[in-house]
């Protein structure tokens, strides 16, 4: 048996209070940590109360992004609105679109509405790396949690409009 300084414990004896970190597919539960090292699954309770978290996390995740698409429509249309009444009635682009793919018009953001743009966005990246995180550790049912958690979040918040922007960005 090859001993290393400080590794004299067998591998296949871990300590009751270790995570079980999987690197491959599976569906275990037992000492299985999610993020977390408090946020442990060993019992089908736990699993049931981690599945619903995570299906939850994932909805939310769409929700986020579906009031964060309304909240840059509001302001486009804000600035539309307010473009269209300085130009000249009788320009023959003063119909267009702010973002007519010819023509590009910046719109310049309120300190305000870039702040809370900001903030919605740093949200978002933080939830998308959180799934991903829970994702990783391929846990077959906290999978399939985000998964329906992310569809059933889509189908309710933005399922009824179509969308340029359909990034699924780390989950």
């Amino acid at each position: 048996m090859d001993h290393m300084p400080g590794h004299d414990m067998p591998h296949n004896d871990m300590p009751h209070d270790m995570c079980s970190m999987q690197m491959v597919f599976n569906w275990d539960i037992s000492n299985l940590c999610v993020v977390f090292n408090w946020w442990r699954v060993n019992s089908i309770p736990t699993l049931i109360v981690s599945i619903i978290l995570v299906f939850a996390l994932s909805a939310s995740y769409e929700m986020l992004r579906d009031y964060t698409r309304t909240f840059e429509q509001r302001i486009l249309l804000k600035h539309q609105t307010t473009a269209t009444n300085d130009e000249d009635p009788e320009s023959p682009d003063s119909n267009e679109s702010l973002l007519n793919a010819g023509n590009y018009k910046y719109i310049w953001l309120t300190p305000k509405e870039k702040l809370l743009r900001v903030f919605l966005y740093s949200i978002q990246v933080f939830l998308s790396f959180f799934l991903m995180l829970i994702f990783m550790t391929y846990n077959g049912y906290l999978i399939i949690a985000v998964v329906i958690g992310a569809s059933t979040g889509f189908y309710i918040f933005g399922g009824d409009r179509l969308s340029a922007a359909k990034s699924l960005a780390c989950h």
